[in-house]
């Protein structure tokens, strides 16, 4: 695996404030491959999202990026704004953490995925375009995709919302896809609906994924390496064992957490529900 040519490559990625040079990320890196999964874990303001999207060129213009983060060999970092533009969607898709905020409001869902849809194929005949959104949400489990279509997003659930964004994944087909918290505005089944999608998506389309997630259990029935990041820094990584054998007191500490609540939710309802 060493020996091939990593779909993304982040080395030395340091993200700090423009007009004071706060430090927000500091000498962060990893290496993702085609078809493989990143997990990124750690509590809230430990600088995952921030980390991941400095790295694709999609940080806040406040923000100041050192480092490098080479797509395919070439440096995102480098590239010029509208360079960059061509690989979004084509290439690198972001599914965000809110569904409802991925949608306009006002227009309805099967527009919308149309238009992502012409993004990438101009060309294409609207009955074919019709076929293949609604063949996308019949792969997600939509049992009527013409009504899906026809409805607006606050007709929909955030479960049906969040499906509706992975039909985009198989419509345009991209390299990567980078999930921030794609199940923590779900319930329990819609968030397990999600992740088996993105199992489907890796065994049928060979996406990569960037998956960034306070959920533990998402990244142990996903990743391949795992990164674990505090206050800026990466502190751990490595491959599943990191969550079987913590090495880091922090690390440590995010899994006894995690097996904590757990095991307050058996208590509260009498089954082991809280252990899947």
């Amino acid at each position: 695996m060493s020996e091939r040519t990593p779909l993304l490559l982040v080395e030395d990625l340091s993200v700090s404030v423009a007009s004071t040079g706060r430090s927000i990320v500091s000498s962060a890196g990893f290496a993702l491959h085609e078809g493989e999964c990143l997990g990124i874990v750690g509590e809230s303001g430990a600088g995952k999202s921030i980390m991941t999207l400095s790295a694709i060129g999609l940080q806040p213009r406040v923000l100041s990026v050192r480092g490098r983060s080479l797509w395919k060999g070439e440096d995102l970092l480098a590239m010029t704004a509208k360079g960059r533009a061509a690989l979004y969607g084509r290439q690198i898709l972001l599914i965000v953490q809110q569904p409802m905020s991925a949608f306009d409001p006002l227009i309805r869902i099967g527009h919308q995925l149309l238009e992502s849809l012409r993004c990438v194929s101009p060309r294409i005949g609207s009955q074919e375009a019709i076929r293949r959104v609604e063949q996308a949400l019949a792969a997600l489990r939509f049992e009527d995709p013409a009504r899906i279509m026809r409805s607006f997003p606050c007709e929909l659930s955030g479960g049906q919302l969040q499906r509706c964004m992975l039909a985009t994944v198989r419509l345009l087909k991209p390299s990567l896809v980078i999930a921030d918290e794609p199940t923590s505005a779900l319930d329990v089944l819609s968030g397990k609906e999600v992740v088996n999608e993105f199992m489907r998506m890796r065994e049928e389309l060979g996406v990569a994924l960037i998956m960034i997630t306070h959920d533990l259990g998402v990244v142990q029935a996903l990743a391949d390496q795992l990164i674990v990041m505090r206050q800026g820094a990466v502190i751990e990584r490595g491959g599943p064992h990191v969550l079987t054998n913590p090495q880091h007191e922090y690390t440590r500490y995010l899994v006894n957490t995690r097996l904590a609540l757990a095991e307050a939710f058996t208590r509260l309802t009498g089954n082991g529900g809280g252990r899947a």
